[in-house]
């Protein structure tokens, strides 16, 4: 939008400035402009027309470039928050993680003490260490 946007505004701007050099090369009812082997009549109301046309495209480029700024400013602020924002969670899920780990070690800490038997490491509860416990019913054949 921006490109359209300036390439809008040259539009005008030559347009403007053809209109100026043609006003000021005569001051008769209608003007004659030679240009490109061609020849060309303008008159006053046409002059005007072309400037009001070069004001509406300038205005229409500036507008369009300005815009397409504001959106971008716009996306950019956008995308820091939610990147704050994610970093934030990010914290919070760290930290309620190394809560909750610290809660259950003193758990398995505190079961540990009361009933006075050895720690049970969680790797090794469905193990089979040596004792003959079938998983599956059909296994006792």
């Amino acid at each position: 939008m921006a490109i359209i946007g300036f390439i809008l505004l040259l539009i005008g701007i030559a347009g403007a400035a053809f209109g100026l050099w043609v006003a000021m090369s005569t001051a008769a009812t209608t003007t004659s402009v030679a240009a490109f082997g061609n020849t060309l009549n303008i008159a006053p109301m046409t002059m005007l027309l072309l400037g009001a046309a070069s004001i509406l495209l300038v205005l229409l480029g500036l507008w369009m470039m300005f815009g397409a700024g504001r959106r971008k400013m716009r996306d950019n602020k956008e995308r820091r928050e939610l990147e704050k924002l994610q970093r934030e969670q990010e914290k919070e899920l760290a930290e309620t993680h190394s809560r909750l780990a610290k809660q259950n070690e003193a758990r398995l800490n505190q079961a540990q003490t009361s009933t006075g038997s050895p720690r049970i490491e969680e790797s090794n509860l469905g193990r089979d260490n040596g004792a003959t416990i079938a998983e599956d019913p059909r296994d006792l054949r």
